[in-house]
């Protein structure tokens, strides 16, 4: 398991060298495919046992993670991998036979889907998307025809951080004067108080410095 911080400068070092692209190869010898950008980049960064990586249609069934249909950038996260697909008879992508309904790898989770290009989500904001095509690698700004998204299980998936319940009772103090408290009642006011008592103690400190004092109570 890598980071998504090692798993996209995998891919960004790939990018940076421009390889040609080239079917069957990851980025590795100067030639690259769509898949084996991700591929290879997860090899850089030390992932060993990749299997099911070596066409956008095997790793969609069989290695990417919660792979679903997306309807806006805003659901994608840094390092997710994004796909397009076709018609299973476009005449320059067809599905191959083995995915379709009665062959050895149909999947009926996907039935005859087919996935043809893959790309990673190497920017949030903005969006940047960098994948492998001809003649070289690119970085798309846009959603496009990006259709689907996941995650490889060799990465750490980056995810928002939620915010902690709310305790009630929580008392928040605010050194030196203020202290906001929740109050727990109908309409959940809050209420601000001084707190006279503290203040009084600090002022009647004898090693206080006036000035030094006044530009802290501020």
């Amino acid at each position: 398991m890598i980071t998504v911080e090692r798993f996209i400068e995998g891919i960004e070092s790939i990018y940076r060298e421009k390889p040609e692209y080239k079917s069957g190869h990851d980025g590795s010898d100067g030639y690259c495919d769509c898949i084996g950008m991700p591929r290879g980049a997860l090899k850089r960064e030390g992932v060993t046992g990749i299997k099911n990586m070596n066409g956008t249609n095997t790793a969609a069934r069989k290695t990417i993670v919660g792979l679903s249909k997306i309807e806006s950038a805003a659901q994608l996260c840094l390092g997710d991998v994004v796909l397009k697909v076709r018609d299973k008879d476009d005449p320059n992508m067809q599905l191959p036979d083995k995915f379709r309904k009665g062959g050895s790898e149909y999947d009926p989770t996907w039935g005859e889907t087919n996935f043809t290009h893959i790309g990673t989500v190497t920017g949030v904001d903005p969006l940047e998307i960098t994948h492998m095509t001809s003649p070289t690698a690119k970085k798309d700004t846009s959603l496009g025809r990006w259709e689907y998204a996941g995650w490889l299980p060799w990465v750490e998936r980056e995810q928002e951080e939620e915010d902690p319940p709310w305790d009630e009772d929580q008392q928040i103090d605010f050194p030196p004067l203020l202290s906001i408290r929740k109050e727990v009642t109908g309409d959940e006011r809050y209420e601000i108080s001084h707190l006279a008592r503290h203040y009084a103690a600090l002022n009647a400190s004898p090693s206080s410095d006036p000035a030094q004092g006044a530009a802290e109570n501020h």
